[in-house]
This record gives structure tokens, sequence and C-alpha cells, in this order.
């Protein structure tokens, strides 16, 4: 039983030193510098996502758009006000280009739920995959469209 009051005290010691180093201003300057190239990256992701949605969304039809702004908006009611969070810490930001970046990302979620839907063979509204991109990634494809009725060689 001796030992108890050491390894508590070696706890307290070991916490007390973890705050000193949280309240150091070296580490809250390099927090905030970590916590910025997150937000940036994920920015820069948000991009790459929209990007791949736009070109889809450019050729579909006016139901298939609608029924895209209405996912969007289903998502953004049950998804409530935007945070950015990193490490734990909810990090203040610009609230209309937190706004801008899940709508952005809710049109990407969107449109990657109906093209799954379409590489399974399950229509909605005329969805269109793209013949020219990858409908996974939206990488650029370089495979022929194939001839109905053609042979096989």
């Amino acid at each position: 039983m001796a030992l108890k009051p050491v390894k508590k005290a070696l706890r307290r010691q070991k916490r007390r030193e973890e705050i000193e180093h949280l309240m150091d201003p070296r580490t809250q300057k390099r927090f905030a510098k970590d916590a910025d190239n997150a937000f940036i990256d994920f920015e820069e992701q948000v991009g790459e996502r929209f990007e791949y949605a736009r070109e889809i969304m450019k050729i579909q039809n006016e139901a298939v758009r609608k029924i895209v702004s209405e996912m969007v908006e289903n998502m953004k009611r049950m998804a409530g006000e935007p945070s950015f969070v990193y490490l734990g810490t909810t990090i203040p930001m610009d609230e209309h280009k937190l706004r801008e970046l899940q709508e952005k990302n809710f049109i990407w979620i969107a449109v990657r739920l109906l093209a799954a839907c379409a590489v399974w063979d399950i229509q909605i509204s005329g969805f269109k995959l793209p013949e020219s991109l990858c409908a996974k990634c939206g990488a650029k494809t370089t495979m022929k469209k194939r001839r109905k009725g053609g042979s096989n060689d």
C-alpha cells in the first residue's frame, strides 16, 4: 500500500509537466500553425472533390440536379452548423467559409452516392456516369466506347 502515494505523486507531476508544456507560447504557436495547415489541406481536399462532382454534374439533366440539391439540403439540416475541429479542439474559423466548404463537400457526397448506385446499375432519375471520367475517382479514362453488336476480336 505504500506504493500508491508514490504512483499518485508521479502522475500528478507528469500531468503538471504536460500542462506546463501546453501553456508554453512556442507550443501554442506550433499548434496554431499546424491547425492552419490542416485547414488548408482540408480546403484543398474539398476543392478536388468538388471538381470531381462538378464535372459529373455537367452532363446531368435537371431532375438529377434537383435530387442532388435536395440531398445537400437534407445533409445540411442533419449536420447543423459547421465547425473545424483539430486534435479535439474547435478552431474558430470564418463561418461563411465553413458553410461553403460544407456545401461543396455535401455536393461531392451526393454525387458519389448517385455514382455508386449507377456503378451497380441502379438508375436514379436518369443519372449518367461520364464516359471520359472514372466514376470512383474522377480521373480521365482512356477506354474506348464499346460498339453495340460489334465483334469481340
